[in-house]
């Protein structure tokens, strides 16, 4: 098929510029410059090609791609999707490559970077790898690896070790409303660290801080 392709499978609703349907593997390869697959809880966009396993129910996304759910959106050079068989839900996404993950707030938003990232929309978390960077307003995180859990609000920087040595580095800035630059607080390195990223005021009894994780939430 070629031209305008559009097919609709339950909730579900794709269109590219071409398909082409291979009877033997069992998949769909489209191709164009703005791929859409629309499905009920989040819309994904790809600039290239898109090859679905209608068995595996696997998509993967070849070239520039975007996934928005409501207020949240991820971004990489490709993504392997997997949707539910039940109700063609997202239900995991593996983004390679220039990962951008931006999350709106009525406040403001959190924007996390990174090389690598593993989304679970059954258990709300995204796990991220490689040069990761998470910031909300003039609150920063840097390290190699972090969790966001987003049922909870937090982002979670996890230094790896080896061996029992610590192989990485991790930096925390934390700016308090009204604190100047100057006398912010110096960098915190080589532990695991946990701040909220939501809103203060809806979540008063979890002030913003910088703090060691609790060794009972230590993975």
């Amino acid at each position: 098929l070629e031209g305008g392709v559009r097919i609709v499978q339950k909730d579900t609703r794709i269109t590219a510029d071409k398909a082409i349907y291979n009877v033997q593997e069992k998949n769909i390869i489209l191709q164009g410059k703005k791929i859409t697959l629309q499905a009920p809880n989040g819309t994904s966009t790809t600039q290239g090609e898109v090859t679905y396993a209608i068995d595996t129910r696997q998509a993967d996304m070849l070239g520039k791609t975007k996934i928005v759910q409501q207020t949240q959106t991820i971004e990489a050079n490709t993504m392997r999707v997997w949707f539910s068989e039940k109700d063609n839900k997202i239900v995991r996404a593996n983004a390679d490559g220039q990962v951008i993950i931006t999350r709106e707030f009525p406040d403001g938003k959190d924007v996390a970077l990174a090389q690598h990232a593993q989304y679970n929309a059954e258990k709300k978390t995204i796990l991220l790898q490689g040069d990761v960077k998470i910031a909300r307003g003039k609150n920063f995180m840097q390290g190699s690896r972090a969790e966001i859990d987003l049922q909870r609000g937090y982002s979670r920087l996890i230094n790896e070790t080896q061996n029992g040595q610590s192989t990485g580095r991790v930096r925390a800035v934390f700016t308090p409303s009204g604190q100047t630059k100057n006398n912010a607080q110096k960098p915190v390195n080589n532990q695991d660290l946990l701040i909220p990223t939501i809103p203060a005021k809806n979540n008063p009894e979890l002030p913003y801080h910088v703090a060691p994780l609790p060794k009972n939430n230590a993975k």
